[in-house]
């Protein structure tokens, strides 16, 4: 055993079998995660590299016979029949699906399905219903019911009868960014070529921030590229994502992850129906939430 993992079985050690009652309950895991993994491997299976060697098939046959003992040890020894086996792997194929997908926001339900320990086929339809209903939105990001025949828009700003995009008190500073991004764009092009990928945060700089402020007046940041946050407790859907993020200083910083934010509007003290900021950037950071427009 390796030297930081003999810490934790230190006080396990009276008889062998407690420390091999302690070490299985350690690694040897019994979730549904842990499952669709050792599958995930078995199927991943093949001849390797070197399929002309005289002891290939041999290996083959030994590593298949390791993966599937590797799966069965991961069952429950009770509880766990023919039929909890098949929903297990209707949704363990969903999520291969998942993975599989170019789709990155698919990428963020499969990692967030596989770090959930109570993972059931329900689960995955549940999270696959919320995400449609998330997406059942108008292009410009207002709300499906706002398009309902009879529904009268209330300006979050004036409290006039439109939206807060058509508030004329609103137009002069929207316009005013519209022109900062404008005159900004050739230098914006050149940076995000010069990074290479990497997220540009123009908006953003190292001097302190109130949040809350921020949050709540959803200032537009035309220089941010993507929707950034240094909030990782925000987030309903995440997975790792490292990229480089150009500060307004010039700093650079790293992102964390990347995933889905929901926002909540609120209209003095009625809650208004919630919207959902796909491919948000986690970055610990930053010091403000920016929006990309």
């Amino acid at each position: 055993m390796e030297e930081p993992l003999r810490p934790q079985f230190k006080d396990k050690r009276s008889t062998p079998k407690d420390l091999y009652d302690a070490m299985k309950t350690a690694f040897n895991i019994q979730e549904a995660g842990t499952r669709f993994a050792a599958l995930s491997d078995f199927f991943d299976v093949d001849l390797g590299d070197d399929a002309e060697a005289t002891t290939a098939l041999t290996d083959l046959l030994s590593r298949v016979d390791e993966a599937m003992t590797r799966v069965q040890s991961l069952r429950p020894s009770t509880g766990y029949d023919l039929a909890t086996m098949d929903l297990e792997l209707k949704a363990m194929v969903t999520m291969r699906a998942l993975a599989a997908s170019p789709n990155p926001q698919h990428a963020n339900m499969y990692t967030s399905l596989l770090l959930d320990k109570a993972l059931t086929y329900e689960t995955v339809k549940d999270m696959i219903a919320r995400e449609f209903a998330s997406h059942r939105m108008t292009a410009d990001g207002t709300p499906l019911a706002a398009n309902r025949a009879g529904y009268t828009p209330e300006c979050y700003n004036c409290k006039g009868p439109h939206l807060i995009r058509d508030c004329p008190k609103f137009k002069p500073d929207w316009k005013k960014e519209e022109e900062a991004a404008a005159a900004a764009s050739t230098s914006k092009r050149q940076q995000k070529k010069k990074n290479k990928g990497g997220a540009n945060a123009s908006g953003a700089s190292s001097a302190p921030v109130n949040l809350r402020r921020c949050c709540a007046r959803r200032v537009r940041r035309p220089g941010a590229s993507l929707h950034m946050t240094p909030r990782r407790d925000w987030f309903v859907t995440y997975s790792p994502h490292r990229v480089p993020v150009r500060l307004a200083n010039g700093a650079i910083v790293y992102s964390a992850g990347i995933g889905s934010v929901e926002y909540q509007p609120v209209d003095g003290e009625k809650a208004l129906m919630p919207i959902v900021f796909f491919d948000v950037l986690h970055v610990p950071l930053l010091t403000s939430n920016l929006l990309s427009i």
